[in-house]
């Protein structure tokens, strides 16, 4: 065997420690970067994710934690590489898809490769060995599809807002000047889908903000909440969690609702989950109060910054909501669709 060539395996227990290391180390720069121990990879990634684990939702999403499709390229006894793939399985698949669409895709959650290492076609190796798995281990046909920007927001947690381990609300998201990484990417077939930003609204200042409703319409603050705008119904999140809603509601109807997470445990950062008016009632200035009232609700308790992901092509007036109070663009990404 040729020492200087890595040999792909799955990962295992005893990998632990490496994988980590190489994460903390690959990631360090990206935004909101919270490092990885042992104990918070545990709960975050292996248990939280495995079967029976609070991710571990049947035909819900993307399966549940599979060491088999975590693939480690192990050069010397060192991890100088890896990449986390899954499937997405018919149920979840007919709320992405067109009818008549593939029972079932492989993707790919998160890849990383050691610095001092790229440009070698470890990534490329990488994401054939992980094909390779899925086909033998799910049935599951090349290519791989990057898990996305609607479906899976937040890696090692499906379903609920909980902070992005490495920063940004998106599966598979690429900072714009990391063109290294960009043109990895296109070569192996990805394209790049959209274009994001993330805005910023620092409440240091503790400012007096503004957040007054039309008669009749109240905000309610509710812990770990999904509404169903329109209507007065809505539930708990999959998974239990720390995220606040606040629902702007007139008799017995949601109008809008604004979901956030804390990304630090000490509650001075905070990151918006997902904001919505309903349909009919666009255009008031019901969605400017709210956001408003939210900020001033968290300033209140000692927030320090409140950040969006926003994606402007998309959802151009979103954006531009963000911007008339006072968020500023902080980074720039590409997503890879």
């Amino acid at each position: 065997m040729n020492p200087t060539v890595p040999i792909l395996v799955p990962y295992r227990a005893v990998h632990r420690e490496a994988v980590i290391g190489l994460w903390n180390r690959v990631f360090s720069e990206m935004p909101n970067h919270q490092p990885f121990d042992a104990a918070g990879w545990l709960a975050r990634i292996e248990e939280f994710s495995a079967p029976g684990g609070g991710g571990g939702l049947a035909g819900a999403g993307p399966t549940c934690f599979d060491p088999r499709l975590f693939r480690l390229a192990v050069l010397e006894d060192r991890v100088i590489g890896f990449a986390h793939g899954g499937t997405w399985e018919d149920t979840f698949l007919a709320r992405l898809l067109p009818a008549g669409a593939a029972a079932r895709l492989g993707t790919l959650l998160v890849i990383a490769v050691d610095p001092d290492h790229r440009r070698a076609g470890i990534g490329r190796a990488l994401l054939r060995d992980l094909e390779s798995t899925l086909h033998d281990t799910h049935g599951v046909e090349p290519p791989l599809r990057p898990d996305g920007r609607c479906f899976n927001p937040f890696y090692g947690n499906f379903v609920a807002p909980l902070p992005p381990p490495w920063g940004t609300a998106e599966g598979i998201a690429v900072p714009a000047g990391a063109e290294g990484t960009r043109a990895f990417f296109r070569a192996v077939g990805f394209r790049e889908d959209e274009e994001a930003v993330t805005r910023v609204r620092s409440l240091a200042d503790r400012p007096r903000f503004g957040g007054s409703f039309p008669e009749g319409v109240v905000v309610e603050e509710i812990e770990d909440y999904q509404p169903i705008l329109g209507s007065d119904d809505g539930a708990a999140f999959p998974i239990a969690n720390a995220s606040r809603t606040w629902v702007l509601r007139e008799r017995d109807e949601q109008l809008a609702a604004l979901v956030a997470y804390p990304i630090r445990e000490d509650g001075t950062h905070w990151g918006i989950h997902s904001f919505e008016v309903t349909p009919l009632r666009r255009g008031a200035g019901l969605g400017g109060s709210l956001l408003e009232y939210v900020l001033s609700s968290l300033a209140a308790r000692g927030a320090e910054r409140l950040e969006a992901l926003a994606v402007p092509r998309e959802a151009p007036e979103a954006d531009r909501l963000y911007d008339r109070h006072g968020f500023v663009v902080a980074h720039r990404w590409v997503v890879v669709g």
